[in-house]
């Protein structure tokens, strides 16, 4: 579900981001993509580590965290069911401190994290991430009773 947050961040907040943007020097996206993704990313992007990078980054996140509409469809108030938080620990795309937030956030969900992988866990570690999802069902089938 993509969810569209109009005016997320300010008019000047804007003007330094797109400033930042010109100043920076760009690397080639396949950085940080997997060995699936690899073949097909076709991107420059700021350099993950970079000063840059974490500035845009925190600008942004600190307007996410304000934001209604984001809260409300990103972090319900209420899971109702069994959750299971899985990620790869070399996940740029939602990194394991987001993961861990996120897992935090829902009460009892359960995390867990894949060496080796990265976003598409499910395609990079098939073996661990099946062996994970599925001591997860028996968990809650168990529980059912």
């Amino acid at each position: 579900m993509l969810v569209p947050i109009p005016d997320l961040l300010k008019a000047d907040q804007v003007l330094k981001a797109r400033r930042i943007f010109e100043e920076s020097e760009w690397v080639d996206g396949r950085v940080t993509a997997g060995h699936q993704s690899v073949r097909v990313k076709n991107n420059m992007q700021l350099p993950e580590n970079s000063a840059a990078a974490r500035d845009l980054g925190g600008m942004i996140l600190a307007a996410l965290e304000q934001n209604p509409l984001f809260i409300s469809a990103a972090l319900p108030a209420r899971v109702g069911v069994p959750t299971l938080v899985l990620c790869g620990a070399e996940d740029k795309i939602t990194p394991p401190p987001l993961s861990r937030e996120l897992a935090h956030l829902i009460p009892g969900a359960q995390l867990e994290t894949i060496a080796g992988a990265g976003h598409i866990s499910n395609l990079e570690r098939p073996d661990e991430f099946n062996t994970l999802v599925g001591a997860f069902i028996r968990g809650v089938d168990s529980r059912a009773g």
